[in-house]
């Protein structure tokens, strides 16, 4: 047994244990929607293979002569008289335009979509508007300073390629520091173990991709991958600094540990 399992307490090795457990859920949960999209998909082949040949109507029904009946001739209806008004109100009915359809709107672009669904996961924002936009984000303004200093493309939104940037700014935030640059119910926020504040966000990018995959019918093919490639990554690194947080516990500042 190494140091760092010694230093585990017991409520250490039961959050490890929940966390395994819950990783456990998921690939079951996940094994079972393929099984079932795959069963789905063979029955509906063997469906179209073994139906029927049906026999056109020309191959069974003998042929008919037709007979072309006149029609009775019908009295023009007197100017005034109700069939005419009838028919005026017909003409005029069929007129009517119907109603023109809204138009639907185009999809969220990628860089929209990741800022809104990482803002929600991980519960942080760069930009102080949206503080409020996905629940209660902390800003991280140090990080926004960074990436403004760097030239980034766009240094106010939340990103893949800084994911881990991202998730070492939240944790590294001091909950016994004042910062006055936050709401004082957002500063609250702050008051969490890590190890329970990721396992929330874990929970969050669960249940996201559990909602777009059940969505999928109406996104293309390579949007959905974009964005479960995306959830995946989020998902790998809140695992891997869940393990981090519990065997190095001072690595980052957080509350007294009960």
């Amino acid at each position: 047994m190494n140091n760092s399992e010694q230093n585990l307490t017991d409520a250490d090795k039961i959050r490890l244990k929940r966390l395994a457990k819950l990783q456990q859920k998921e690939q079951e949960q996940q094994q079972q929607q393929q099984y079932e999209q795959e069963q789905a998909s063979n029955g509906r082949k063997s469906a179209i293979a073994n139906k029927p040949v049906l026999q056109t109507l020309d191959e069974f029904v003998p042929a008919k002569r037709t007979v072309v009946k006149k029609a009775p001739a019908t009295r023009s209806p007197t100017p005034g008289s109700p069939s005419q008004a009838s028919q005026q109100h017909i003409t005029k009915s069929n007129n009517i335009k119907a109603p023109s359809t809204s138009v639907v709107k185009p999809a969220k672009s990628f860089e929209d979509w990741q800022d809104d669904v990482l803002s929600r996961i991980l519960q942080v924002t760069l930009n102080p508007e949206n503080m409020y936009k996905q629940g209660k984000c902390v800003y991280l303004s140090s990080l926004a300073n960074e990436l403004i200093e760097e030239e980034d493309d766009h240094p106010n939104k939340l990103q893949e390629q800084h994911l881990d940037r991202i998730i070492v700014a939240r944790l590294s935030l001091d909950p016994k520091e004042p910062h006055e640059d936050l709401p004082q119910d957002i500063r609250n926020t702050l008051n969490i173990l890590h190890f329970d504040y990721l396992l929330n966000c874990w929970k969050t990018v669960f249940d996201i991709r559990r909602n777009t995959l059940q969505r999928s019918k109406n996104l293309e093919k390579s949007v959905l991958d974009q964005r479960l490639h995306l959830l995946d990554n989020v998902k790998n690194l809140i695992v891997s600094y869940s393990g981090l947080v519990l065997q190095m516990p001072d690595m980052f500042p957080q509350m007294n540990r009960y």
